[in-house]
């Protein structure tokens, strides 16, 4: 085993930022690498993971269960982390004249709850760390809509984009931002008028989100074929591992959700609330897809072989390991194939789908 003398200074540097943490202090490996990335430590994302891994290798960093843990020790002031439960922001008042500050990382946020971010944090504290780099809201209910003075920032985690209203972004402001790492939601996604506007947010360009929710809120007034173009303009970068759609209003959704040579790294898949939709795309070829929820289609009566998408050469739903099917009022049928499909299905869940009758997938009845 190497000492922290042995490193090369490349890793003395990324170790040693880590000083920021509490000890014991437990983190993932992303929130780490990103904020290497923010701070100029690292460039591409390949070399922070590189990096990362050396560092593990070496024994200095701790595996935790699934979560690495740091054992190293230290302060810096040009750094702040704090404990994110309740109105903790606000005790950076404070800090708002600082010129140093370029990282602020939130804590020990208790996922019970989302804690809001306050008006005059998000107006008058935050918008005056014009030196910060990095910021997470990762557990933050809303993401700050103020952040435009912040010209240094290389690195937002955790943000919930709330499109329109009067204290909404447009989506061209989304576009410009070339910040977002890790999660992104977009919220009130109703507001967007055409496919045009959906274009300004170059949801493709954005090659750093892995998370990805994109979320509608109840309207009457929509256009099935609108939604169903604006979805399209949504595409996300072929990096996402994660991707929720909720309460969209299409009555189908995009192809590019059944695109498995786009998607080949996603990991899970919710659709909930998608109650316009009388169809499910075609899942089956995906090859990296391993959770699968599906809940609130009230329109969806069965579930064909398109389901399973093609060549049907293939074993649909290679990876597989879990799937859910919940209220889905109208569920009759389910077609299956008989060529090996869910070969490595662990869990099946299916609630509230009162007429659902007939003969499921033979290898799937053991499961329920």
């Amino acid at each position: 085993m190497l000492s922290y003398n042995d490193l090369p200074a490349h890793l003395k540097q990324c170790f040693a930022y880590c000083a920021i943490y509490p000890k014991d202090y437990q983190f993932c490996k992303e929130q780490v690498i990103h904020l290497w990335i923010a701070n100029g430590l690292v460039q591409p994302l390949d070399s922070g993971n590189q990096y990362f891994n050396e560092l593990r290798s070496r024994s200095l960093f701790e595996r935790v269960g699934r979560v690495p843990r740091i054992s190293y020790v230290g302060t810096k002031s040009a750094y702040v982390i704090f404990n994110g439960v309740g109105g903790d922001f606000e005790k950076l008042k404070p800090l708002s004249k600082s010129k140093q500050l370029r990282t602020l990382l939130p804590i020990s946020i208790q996922y019970l709850y989302r804690p809001k971010l306050r008006k005059r944090v998000l107006l008058n504290i935050l918008p005056r760390l014009t030196s910060l780099r990095a910021l997470s809201l990762s557990g933050y209910e809303i993401m700050p809509l103020h952040l435009r003075k912040l010209k240094s920032l290389q690195v937002l985690v955790g943000a919930k984009f709330l499109h329109g209203g009067p204290c909404g972004w447009r989506m061209e402001d989304l576009g410009e931002a070339h910040y977002f790492y890790g999660s992104l939601s977009i919220l009130e996604l109703q507001n967007v008028v055409d496919r045009r506007e959906a274009l300004k947010a170059k949801m493709r360009d954005k090659n750093h989100v892995e998370k990805l929710s994109l979320e509608w809120s109840e309207s009457d007034a929509y256009n099935s074929q609108t939604e169903i173009d604006i979805l399209d303009e949504l595409r996300p970068h072929s990096n996402i591992k994660e991707l929720q759609i909720y309460r969209y209003k299409g009555a189908q959704f995009s192809n590019w959700l059944a695109d498995h040579s786009f998607l080949k790294l996603l990991v899970q898949l919710s659709l909930r609330n998608c109650k316009d939709c009388f169809s499910l795309p075609a899942l089956g070829q995906l090859p990296s897809l391993k959770f699968l929820s599906i809940r609130e289609m009230h329109r969806m009566t069965e579930v064909t072989e398109e389901f399973y998408g093609s060549p049907p050469s293939k074993k649909p739903f290679n990876s597989l390991e879990k799937l859910e099917f919940a209220e889905i009022p109208e569920w009759k049928q389910w077609h299956a194939l008989g060529n090996g499909e869910f070969p490595a299905l662990q869990k099946l869940s299916i609630e509230d789908c009162p007429k659902l009758t007939g003969k499921l997938p033979e290898n799937l009845c053991s499961l329920l």
